[in-house]
């Protein structure tokens, strides 16, 4: 019967809606709880802290906000029955800080629930006491210890026990199993040997040729061949370890035993230890694999070896007690319907100290690898599944799925009769094969799999023990096998879980569809290569940069293989404002202003140029400094050059593919969703895009309700190349994104002007950085360097400038002429041409002042309206004079400065200026000394960043987050 104190605690009206097949059987719902529900882990209300556990295992994305909730609950109780709630909160936590290694705080917190009597019927009668045992054990804490040992509260069972003797040492630990042992009928066993324990010396020697036969037997002892139980032994660089399994086989009670060792192609002693054994007892049998195939290959190699009608395995690090083949046989032989049969067991190390890695009822736990099954469980079943973790799980259940729950016999449940012993680098202590990825990672993946396929796998049976093809996708971490099943599988699971989206792609890159080619096919032929995203949360260029020992193969591969177990969510890197919480001191869960990048490349303009001063401004502003919230980036693509000058300024980049704006496209649902999931993730308040080409981001904001800025750098009437990519017109492109946006920004008065028709914008004129250390005066040599810093592509009028360099060449004036800026198609065609000697192509450069430095002249002869000009205003700053055509955003700001105005496409008169400036070096010297004067007067520090700064403060005051689980979890 149930504790009557859970009756106060007892929530009727919940239980039923909880559990509607109570409500169905029209039951008493405090009746049915305290007779069955009880016993079934039926919760008798609703319990803030077990919901937020399942969070906090499962949603590793939620695991921060989980963990503060749950501390929360533990300090600050503000619901009813407070006790209750802390407790269990505190239990939770404890639990989760043990399986992390953090000792400290597990003692802190699971103090109060070993004084409440109704949290503890809620919870593993053993488990608030064991973790508790360990948190003051690996502390040395011995004072507490001991008075936790004698609380009589800590109710009696062989785990105390055990824990009583691991306090005393590994002699006393022993001494206690002896005592578990021979309390439930069992004999006394030898120490394994190599664990610190007082033993004789007969401890490692095979046991003599005549076994001792169970009397249980009966006539069935004269027929040893029906009887005979064949044990498969996986062995890899086991030569520390293989000799105690050995001896605790060969010891073991049941007459008719054969033990099948497989060697998985170790590279240390382990045979000849194998052979050394082989010598003294005739029942081993050794089988060498050529080459290293896992531990489950090597099982199916011993099982196709093993002549025994009864059939079971054993790893190579573990030790058995010498009767527990014996009482598991007896189970099965005692029980008609039943074809296998599974004992317990406990994990520890060769100290023997017990542990568990993550307490559920106690340390002695089933022991799934004991599975003894009959010859014709394996002639119906087949083989285990060849991957590298978990198919001892899968073929129980697959067992249990053909047989049903009952034909599995547990044997002598809570006693261990087996030593698991664990060590550091075994796969289940491994980061990516960790037990815990049984709640969220590859583990979790592989069973859900497993299951699935359990409901279909009829046909598929007996599975054999070398497959060509596996019967379902598993993680390709987990995969074994030749390269062609894994690289077979790697295609199914990479389809099955969309890491190449079909439809994504095909809609991102419109010549695949064009093509009509399969978009899981071109990306793993040519798409990786060419730098492409398989769907809408993965950037291939964002791994590259974050893993480049992957540069040379698929990044797709090497992040399912290496990183298997992080969730399918854009990757992100720490921004340096992180790093430094003296400086900024903000945590993730703070509200966030995100600033969006609309390109990367590994060039660099204008625009992008002009996103990383924004935030340097942002940043680095006293208003930004006192208003408390977090500058999220998030960018498309990445290069390392262009993260590297970003991650200063914010506290976090994040990647995410996402496509440029085209009016005759539709949009991508699947990256708006992945952007709606990543905003409501990142707790954003406002979204700041940051020119006008970039639908997704605003259309997921929306969605949240987040407040949408744009900081527009474009003048669409002027730019009908930029119109005719984005398949749009200037007024169609303006109406369609003004619904999206809640602020407009321009970054000069022309684009204001232009906004005006749907809103008057704010004003944020492009920040712009000055010339570092000592400004290098004009060369001024005999020739004069005329020079231009551009995209390179034809609308910014490089084909001005070689007309201007060839009227220069006829005029014979001394001047050269450099083009700065990356290869184009245009660059290739002009160089195909007869180019006058005196064009140079300079290349592209990273810093636009090592440009500026070795040019006297600087040239802007764009083919249509700058909405800023940014490249002029650095060039007046460093003492450069400047020509350019009177057009564009600059003509605004720079209408009095000392720049000389050409009529716009008159180039012959640019070459005039030229010409007058060569003739006159002390005027060109004078409008170099004017150019800088004029700088630092005429062009104030903009009011722009205020006013944003401003509506980013009111925004996070309004910070009106639900705090429910529901509203919280992505």
């Amino acid at each position: 019967m149930v504790a009557e104190q859970l009756k106060a605690l007892f929530d009727a009206e919940w239980y039923l809606r909880q559990y509607p097949d109570v409500a169905d059987a029209g039951v008493d719902p405090w009746w049915h709880f305290s007779h069955h529900g009880w016993n079934e882990n039926r919760m008798p209300c609703a319990l803030p802290a077990f919901e937020w556990e399942a969070v906090l295992w499962h949603q590793p994305l939620q695991r921060e906000q989980a963990l503060a909730t749950l501390t929360s609950l533990f300090t600050q109780p503000e619901v009813d029955h407070a006790d209750i709630h802390r407790s269990l909160a505190g239990f939770v936590l404890a639990r989760f800080y043990a399986s992390e290694g953090e000792y400290a705080l597990v003692a802190d917190y699971i103090k109060p629930i070993l004084c409440d009597v109704t949290a503890r019927f809620l919870v593993p009668e053993q488990a608030p006491w064991l973790l508790c045992f360990s948190a003051l054990y690996h502390q040395k804490q011995e004072n507490q210890l001991l008075a936790l040992l004698s609380d009589m509260a800590w109710p009696d069972g062989w785990e105390r026990q055990l824990a009583l003797g691991m306090a005393q040492g590994a002699n006393q630990s022993w001494e206690a199993l002896q005592r578990c042992w021979v309390n439930a009928g069992l004999s006394s066993a030898s120490a394994p040997s190599g664990l610190p324990v007082d033993s004789s010396s007969d401890a490692l020697r095979p046991p003599m040729k005549t076994q001792r036969v169970s009397t249980t037997l009966g006539w069935r002892r004269l027929l040893p061949w029906r009887y005979r139980v064949s044990v498969v032994i996986p062995c890899y660089n086991a030569a520390q370890t293989i000799g105690r399994a050995l001896a605790g086989l060969c010891a073991q009670t049941w007459p008719f035993l054969e033990f099948v060792v497989v060697d998985d192609a170790s590279r240390d002693n382990s045979v000849d230890v194998v052979k050394q054994w082989q010598a003294r007892d005739a029942r081993i049998r050794l089988v060498q694999q050529a080459k290293n195939q896992g531990a489950y290959a090597a099982r199916n190699r011993g099982m196709q070896c093993a002549k025994g009608d009864w059939l079971t395995v054993h790893d190579a690090d573990d030790w058995s007690h010498p009767q527990k083949i014996e009482r598991q046989m007896q189970a099965l032989l005692s029980d008609r319907h039943a074809v296998a049969s599974v004992s317990h067991w406990i994990r520890c190390d060769e100290k023997l100290q017990f542990q568990r890695w993550r307490m559920e009822q106690g340390w002695v736990y089933r022991n799934v690898s004991s599975l003894l099954i009959k010859r014709e469980v394996l002639n119906a079943l087949g083989f285990w599944d060849n991957v590298a973790v978990n198919a001892d799980t899968e073929y129980y259940y697959r067992l249990q799925h053909i047989y049903g729950s009952d034909a599995i016999v547990e044997v002598m449940p809570g006693i261990p009769l087996s030593l698991g012993m664990v060590l550091t680098e075994s796969l289940t202590q491994q980061s990516a094969t960790h037990l815990r990825t049984q709640f969220y990672g590859v583990r979790k993946e592989y069973h859900h799999s497993a299951l699935a396929w359990h409901s279909t796998m009829q046909s598929q049976l007996p599975l054999p023990a070398e497959m060509t093809t596996r019967p379902f996708a598993v993680p390709p971490r987990l995969c074994k096998g030749s390269p062609a099943l894994q690289q077979d599988n790697f295609v199914r699971y990479i389809r099955e879980h969309q890491w190449v989206d079909e439809g994504w792609y095909r809609q991102r890159y419109p010549d695949v569809a064009a093509a009509n080619i399969d978009a899981v096919e071109h990306y793993l032929t040519h798409g990786w290569q060419e730098g492409r995203d398989p769907c809408a949360h993965f950037s291939s260029s964002a791994y590259l940069y974050l893993h480049p020992d992957a540069n040379a193969v698929n990044p797709l591969w090497h992040r399912l293989t290496h990183d298997p177990n992080t969730p399918p969510i854009p990757l992100s890197i720490p921004g340096q404002l992180d790093v430094a919480p003296s400086k900024s001191g903000r945590k993730t869960e703070h509200p966030a202003v995100v600033y969006v990048g609309h390109q990367v490349s590994n060039y660099q303009f204008g625009a992008e140029r002009s996103f990383v001063q924004i935030l340097q401004q942002v940043a680095t502003h006293k208003d930004w400094q006192r208003q408390g919230y977090r500058i999220e980036v998030v960018l498309p693509s990445a290069t390392d050059d262009y993260v590297e000058q970003i991650l200063p300024f914010c506290h976090r980049v994040t990647f995410i593919p996402t496509p440029w704006w085209h009016q005759e496209r539709s949009v991508l649902e699947e990256s708006v969703n992945i952007w709606v999931d990543w905003l409501e993730y990142a707790h954003a308040k406002a979204v700041y895009v940051n020119t006008l080409v970039m639908e997704v981001p605003l259309l997921a904001a929306k969605r949240r309700h987040i407040h949408t800025a744009v900081h527009v750098r474009e003048l669409p009437e002027h730019d009908p190349s930029l119109c005719a990519a984005l398949g749009t017109s200037p007024g169609a492109w303006l109406y369609h994104f003004d619904p999206l946006v809640d602020t407009w920004i321009a970054n000069s008065q022309a684009v204001a002007q232009w906004l005006t028709d749907v809103r008057k914008p704010i004003v944020w004129q492009n920040p712009w950085r000055a010339p570092t250390g000592n400004i290098v005066s004009i060369p001024n040599g005999s020739r004069l360097h005329v020079g231009m810093l551009s995209s390179n592509i034809a609308k910014k009028g490089i084909w001005d400038m070689l007309r201007i360099a060839e009227q220069a060449m006829l005029q014979q004036l001394p001047i050269d002429f450099y083009l700065y800026g990356p290869q184009t198609d245009d660059i290739v065609t002009m160089r195909a041409d007869n180019v006058p000697s005196n064009l140079h192509f300079a290349g592209y450069v990273d810093n636009p002042d090592d440009a500026l430095a070795t040019l006297d002249v600087v040239l802007s002869l764009s083919h249509f309206y700058e909405s800023f000009g940014r490249t002029v205003l650095e060039a007046l700053s460093m003492g450069r004079v400047v020509i350019a055509y009177a057009q564009g955003g600059m003509v605004d700001w720079a209408a009095d400065s000392p720049i000389i105005w050409a009529e716009y496409l008159d180039y012959t008169s640019v070459t005039e200026h030229l010409a007058a400036l060569c003739a006159d070096r002390q005027a060109l010297q004078r409008r170099a000394q004017d150019s800088q004067q004029w700088v630092k007067q005429a062009l104030p520090d903009s009011e722009g960043v205020e006013n944003w700064l401003l509506i980013c403060e009111q925004l996070v005051r309004q910070d009106g987050r639900v705090k429910s689980i529901e509203s919280e979890r992505c």
